[in-house]
């Protein structure tokens, strides 16, 4: 199955001197149950490429599917709907609500994504304890170390148990030993069949993953998987709901 799937995608930002044109007509396909590491230098288009994925921004050219769902030219509404169900979301710097409890940081979510409170909670205690924070259920997440808020980051991004997990250099904030544990979490993950993507310029990190693909100006610049191309088979459900 053909989890991530980008054909001929371009994106361009204006900007006061000149416009920047953050992709050139990217073609990418993921397959489910893949960890692909996407590297680059900083301005390649990577980071942009990966908001594509998840939603958060829209190519100005092209098609993107996601979980054979067409994401391209999507509403906000439609988009708000697909985030919460179908992809996790990890960011450098975690994203977390300050102000509330491990247990609620995860819960809240789930609950949005429809589940009861029992339910989304308990969920959350399985995650919680899955990633080695069961002792942490009560504590805000300004008293968690750097790898322990990265962690909860991603068990709140895998509450909904979305088909795609979408990376975003999610060791970057973290020292070297906080980087390394993310990174064993991350294969894990994918040893249990969890398809991630994952943004990163250190070549350290792309290693740990199981196919790197690099990016340059806008392009992809190589592919040791050997995707780039065609979609073949990839299934494309254009009406189906978020």
């Amino acid at each position: 199955m053909t989890a991530l799937l980008a054909r001929g995608v371009r994106r361009t930002f204006e900007a006061e001197l000149a416009p920047v044109r953050a992709l050139r007509g990217i073609d990418l396909q993921v397959d489910g149950g893949e960890f692909v590491a996407l590297m680059g230098p900083s301005g390649c288009g990577k980071s942009t490429l990966l908001n594509i994925f998840a939603g958060l921004d829209q190519a100005d050219e092209g098609k993107v599917v996601v979980d054979d769902l067409v994401v391209s030219g999507r509403d906000e509404n439609w988009l708000a709907r697909f985030r919460r169900h179908h992809v996790g979301i990890v960011f450098q710097f975690f994203n977390l609500l300050e102000g509330v409890s491990a247990l609620d940081n995860i819960a809240l979510p789930a609950i949005l994504g429809g589940l009861r409170r029992k339910a989304a909670e308990s969920r959350a205690r399985d995650l919680l304890d899955l990633l080695g924070l069961g002792d942490r259920t009560e504590q805000l997440p300004s008293v968690l170390s750097g790898g322990q808020r990265q962690r909860l980051a991603i068990a709140r991004a895998l509450v909904n148990e979305p088909a795609v997990l979408l990376a975003d250099e999610p060791t970057g904030a973290l020292d070297s030993e906080g980087g390394a544990e993310i990174l064993e979490l991350f294969r894990r993950l994918h040893g249990d069949g969890q398809t991630i993507l994952m943004v990163t310029h250190s070549a350290d990190v792309a290693a740990g993953a199981s196919r790197v693909v690099r990016m340059r100006d806008g392009r992809i610049d190589s592919d040791d998987g050997v995707r780039v191309g065609p979609a073949g088979s990839a299934a494309v459900v254009e009406e189906r709901a978020p």
